[in-house]
């Protein structure tokens, strides 16, 4: 039986800097979270992560298909090509590297 993943797990996740692995649609994936928010469509909770397994790419997952989150190490380097302006995004909840942003934000202005 999957394991509930909760809204705070995926915030720890996304605050703490960690590549999870997880079942999502009957896949095993390693992902690294980089934003939590709210679809403009629905409502429903959405993730934009960089996908490192299977295939590494940018994708929206829906938070109620995440089953048996677990820590799969952590993410060091902000990736340059992270847009947190979805299209598909209403809101957002929690964002990534937020310090980290900043700082490259305010050292590439100078």
């Amino acid at each position: 039986m999957p394991h509930f993943i909760s809204l705070s797990d995926i915030r720890t996740a996304i605050l703490k800097s960690r590549r999870m692995a997880f079942t999502y649609e009957k896949s095993q994936v390693v992902a690294d979270f980089y934003l939590l928010g709210q679809a403009r469509k629905t409502g429903a909770y959405i993730i934009i992560a960089w996908m490192v397994e299977p295939v590494q790419e940018w994708r929206l997952l829906r938070y109620s298909m995440i089953k048996d989150l677990e820590p799969a190490g952590s993410i060091d380097v902000l990736r340059r090509d992270f847009n947190p302006n979805h299209p598909k995004l209403a809101t957002v909840d929690t964002l990534a590297f937020t310090a980290a942003v900043h700082s490259q934000s305010v050292l590439h202005a100078r």
